[in-house]
């Protein structure tokens, strides 16, 4: 078992209600490290570029954008700036709903440090780079560990934190058993105010795979996008939870973060799957400034990478998530200049049955196979009268 401390909050009945953050700090060898009231060990000199790097491919985007502008808020256990990977990093409107006049973001856990650094890092002469390193954080911490007795109370609080700063999209690297009034009020508000929620889908999977919130939400609002972990192999991670509610899946076993105490270590989690998929989001709202959360979250699952069985399938969604083909879809679909001819438009996707994007995605099977209908009696009519000109006798004159 690789995540003792989640393993035993699990277990105590208070996890209901507490938030808990979806990947561990594993140790590592040598001293510990006291900084800013907290204790870090140190991580390994980074020797090559880390595997979701050249598996997602997100480098080939930023000839086109790399995410600036983007005001992306990391709710999560604060980030320390200082490390050589976030140096580059532009932050604004820093929030601590966990001790609200309490400014300092000290990450005692090193796990939002971990989150905004897939998001947005970026260290001059190493080989690791965030998504999206032009992109806007706002760092909003609302926990000092692993499991916030606060819990979905919190996670509600700095939702509408990110809203209140403007914020086009938050990761969330914590999840709740408790399907909780306040929190639901809170995604509602989210959504009212466009900001997109890119969900871990947690790491009970091997612990009879709870629904986990706000990701389980996702099938009943449009702004939710639920992620799971896959491995170097493109395996889903074991650890990873699955249900009819993922959208897609990214990166979450052995990635590679930076460390506070030094250097670089390998975390697990759908905590570090979800802020590749936050990155793309940027990338894309960088790309297109007038994409609403729905279709976001459409063009996001239209051009994932396919699972190995059907789409959607309850442990990928939609498949691995593809930042290239997303951004370069909805940079096609922006209006176009009077020049330009307008892009067509993506196929459509997979109905998935088991929430109300049933509805969404049938009436679009229905409008291309009319549209296909149309056609085949099109081309039909030409040949009906093709053929009939043919057998009519040629009348000549003189």
């Amino acid at each position: 078992m690789r995540f003792p401390r989640l393993a035993a909050a699990l277990a105590a009945t208070a996890l209901l209600a507490a938030a808990v953050l979806c990947g561990a700090v594993p140790s590592a060898a040598g001293p510990a490290v006291s900084l800013a009231d907290c204790t870090y060990k140190p991580g390994v000199e980074l020797t090559g570029s880390p595997w979701p790097d050249a598996r997602l491919g997100y480098r080939k985007v930023w000839s086109i954008t790399q995410g600036k502008g983007v005001r992306v808020a990391v709710i999560d256990s604060g980030v320390n700036r200082s490390l050589p990977a976030l140096e580059g990093v532009t932050y604004s409107d820093p929030a601590n709903v966990l001790i609200p006049k309490d400014k300092l973001l000290n990450d005692c856990a090193n796990h939002g440090t971990g989150v905004t650094a897939i998001i947005a890092g970026q260290s001059a002469g190493t080989p690791f780079s965030g998504v999206a390193p032009q992109a806007t954080i706002i760092p909003i911490k609302m926990t000092d560990s692993d499991d916030n007795k606060n819990g979905a109370a919190s996670v509600a609080a700095a939702i509408r934190a990110a809203v209140a700063v403007h914020a086009q999209v938050a990761n969330l690297s914590v999840v709740t058993q408790a399907a909780d009034p306040e929190l639901r009020k809170a995604v509602e508000y989210a959504q009212a105010h466009n900001l997109i929620l890119v969900c871990a889908g947690g790491n009970f999977g091997q612990q009879n795979n709870p629904p986990t919130y706000p990701a389980a939400w996702s099938g009943q609002y449009d702004n939710i996008i639920a992620v799971s972990a896959t491995d170097q192999q493109d395996a889903f991670a074991p650890f990873s939870e699955s249900g009819p509610y993922i959208d897609v899946a990214a990166p979450g076993s052995n990635v590679i973060v930076p460390y506070t105490g030094g250097g670089y270590g390998k975390q697990d989690g759908t905590s570090f799957a979800a802020p590749y998929v936050t990155g793309t989001v940027a990338l894309m709202l960088a790309a297109n400034r007038g994409l609403s959360p729905a279709e976001v979250r459409s063009r996001l699952e239209a051009t994932a990478d396919p699972p190995p069985a059907a789409v959607p399938d309850t442990k990928y969604g939609y498949g691995i998530v593809n930042p290239y083909l997303a951004v370069t879809a909805v940079q096609a679909a922006a209006p176009p200049s009077p020049s330009t001819a307008q892009a067509a438009p993506l196929p459509p996707l997979p109905v998935r049955h088991s929430s109300s994007r049933h509805l969404q995605h049938l009436a679009l099977a229905i409008a291309a196979g009319l549209l296909g209908l149309t056609i085949v009696v099109a081309v039909a009519a030409v040949v009906a009268r093709t053929s009939s000109s043919r057998r009519r006798p040629v009348s000549r004159v003189g």
